[in-house]
């Protein structure tokens, strides 16, 4: 009886051990990723997340990991370059062991993203390359907590694929997402209303935007040449500096009502825009605003009081219309509708349209048309 007694107990202790052995393996696999949990974790520290990362197994799926990270403050440089580069072969050309990350953010509670704090988190050799995580991070989820996006927040993050700004973000600062030429697709949040200077600079992947109408200055889309739609709210009321410069792929525009000035430079260099509907209530359009477009016809609304220098620099014009009270020959700049090629910017003014419009009898409202290699306008 003595011995059966024992032989049970030795095998309950078996039993046990062979429990917790089962148990060992299954943290040991869920900790490594292999069974597809890292979905399910919440981090609290980057450091935790280097950690997680160095410990995954192969993984060359096309299929982006999805880290998810609950913190209450992001700061300046975020710690996600050491996380990255902590995990020694995410970033190196070949030898990859996870291809793809998307970091969740969506359970944190931050109310900004600070300057810097995902700056150079890029995939490319060259510029910045100290800061390379291998170009692994293609997506980024912010939480409904962040009210603003601060200057070169995102700057250089060269593998960001899409991106979603929430409603509770009012203001995109400058440089915000320069150079993320990764980019294809940006949802704008509703709650938005400044778009900063040159915040989508260089974004060379997107191909269409819309503005929503809580935004009221606009300025940040210089260089996006892969632009070829862009929807402008019916709240903004300025199209600022430089706004949309040298978007070489837009052949249309609509300017709503709602503006009331046009910045100097900020549809220069659009190469491929044939097109543009000027709002009634634009009343300043800045210099070199349209400088180098092929603009065929524009209608210049009786809103307008002012067009500066070099405004409608565009030798294509063939037909000039103009609506409302006469614009005074101190708010008209010189260089304006010129249907010439000056060899430089103080050649003399090539076409009679200005000299027309302000001086002669016939002249003020009015369309005004010439033939494609004439210099001569004549009013209709």
């Amino acid at each position: 009886m003595k011995k059966c007694t024992t032989f049970k107990t030795v095998l309950r202790i078996v039993g046990i051990i062979a429990i917790i052995a089962v148990i060992g393996l299954a943290i040991t696999a869920c900790d490594n990723g292999s069974d597809g949990d890292e979905g399910n974790r919440v981090f609290t520290n980057f450091d935790d997340v280097s950690k997680y990362l160095s410990a995954q197994k192969e993984n060359t799926s096309d299929s982006p990991y999805t880290i998810k990270i609950n913190i209450s403050y992001l700061r300046s440089y975020s710690g996600l370059k050491e996380a990255f580069n902590g995990y020694e072969r995410i970033g190196k050309e070949y030898d990859y062991l996870i291809r793809y990350v998307i970091l969740d953010f969506s359970s944190s509670t931050f109310d900004k993203v600070p300057s810097y704090a995902f700056n150079r988190l890029t995939g490319s050799s060259g510029m910045g390359s100290w800061w390379t995580v291998a170009g692994k991070i293609v997506g980024i989820i912010l939480p409904d907590s962040v009210t603003s996006i601060e200057h070169d927040a995102f700057y250089y993050c060269d593998c960001l694929t899409s991106f979603t700004i929430p409603d509770s973000v009012t203001r995109i600062e400058d440089n915000a997402f320069l150079k993320c030429t990764s980019l294809t697709s940006v949802t704008i949040g509703n709650g938005v209303t400044v778009i900063g200077y040159n915040a989508f600079k260089d974004c060379i992947g997107l191909t269409s935007v819309t503005i929503p109408d809580n935004v009221r200055g606009l300025y940040g889309f210089s260089g996006c040449t892969g632009l070829t739609s862009v929807t402008i709210g019916s709240g903004v009321t300025r199209i600022g500096a430089e706004a949309f410069l040298n978007c070489t792929g837009l052949t249309s525009i609509i300017i709503p009502n709602s503006v009331t000035s046009i910045g100097s430079n900020a549809f220069q260099g659009c190469t491929g825009l044939t097109s543009v509907t000027i709002g009634n209530g634009v009343t300043v359009i800045e210099y070199n605003a349209f400088k180098d477009c092929i603009l065929n016809s524009v209608t210049i609304p009786d809103s307008v009081t002012s067009i500066e220098y070099r405004a409608f620099y565009c030798n294509t014009l063939t037909s000039v219309t103009f609506q409302g009270e006469k614009i005074t020959v101190d708010k008209f700049g010189s260089f304006n509708f010129n249907s010439g090629n000056p060899i430089h910017y103080d050649s003399p003014f090539m076409g009679n349209l200005r000299d027309m419009y302000l001086f002669s009898e016939s002249g003020s409202i009015g369309t005004y048309t010439r033939a494609s290699s004439g210099t001569t306008w004549t009013k209709q």
